[in-house]
């Protein structure tokens, strides 16, 4: 039994994943459970298990975070009323028409000209702002011509990260070298990475670069 046993560690001694007490009790089981050659290859099957658990268990060990563009829909309906009421109390827009209509996914603004039409836009992006929305989330539409010589323009809400734009920051990862990696996830962006570090060098080099839509970090784990 012990020449066996040596036999089987000078064998499987290439394969150590670093761990010799564990390695030891898996020699000792499969010596006692197996006889002649096949005892080999009964240890060194255990040790391939071992290593790939050992390998997912530090894969499970990367952080990351999702970058996401989401607008507060709730914050939206709150900034149009604020811009609602101010309008209808303001001197300057008495007669003007000025109206906001909001269907959950555009603002659709009307006046009798576009000066009114402008500054009624002013006191919509004030209020956007004072609810904690970038206005990079917001995409103006053409002004056009309605009916009674009013004229409109549509304000859409981005919402989500267009795939091009998830490229251009897995990209902008890649060339920066730094050690993580990317995930598309439909309109999301997942970055992990073994070291917090790099996740926090991430973090700041996205920052720096400008994507025309309002970005937010979460997540983590």
């Amino acid at each position: 039994m012990r020449e066996k046993r040596s036999n089987l560690v000078r064998e499987t001694k290439y394969m150590q994943p670093g761990n010799d007490d564990f390695i030891s009790a898996i020699i000792t089981k499969s010596v006692l459970l197996h006889n002649g050659p096949y005892a080999i290859y009964a240890v060194n099957a255990q040790l391939i298990t071992w290593k790939r658990h050992s390998q997912l268990a530090t894969m499970s060990k990367e952080s990351s975070f999702q970058i996401v563009s989401e607008v507060n829909l709730q914050e939206v309906d709150n900034a149009v009323n604020q811009a609602r009421k101010e309008i209808s109390t303001r001197y300057d827009f008495k007669g003007s028409g000025t109206n906001l209509v909001w269907d959950k996914e555009a603002i659709a603004v009307s006046a009798d000209n576009e000066f009114h039409l402008k500054s009624a836009i002013d006191v919509l992006q004030t209020k956007i702002v004072r609810r904690g929305i970038s206005l990079k989330a917001l995409e103006y539409g053409k002004v056009e011509q309605a009916s009674g010589g009013t004229v409109r323009q549509k304000i859409l809400l981005k919402q989500g990260i267009p795939q091009e734009k998830a490229k251009a920051i897995g990209k902008l990862l890649r060339d920066a070298r730094l050690k993580v990696n990317s995930q598309i996830e439909g309109e999301k962006l997942r970055i992990s990475s073994k070291s917090k570090d790099e996740l926090q060098r991430a973090i700041k080099l996205i920052r720096e670069r400008d994507y025309n839509i309002p970005l937010q970090f979460v997540n983590f784990r």
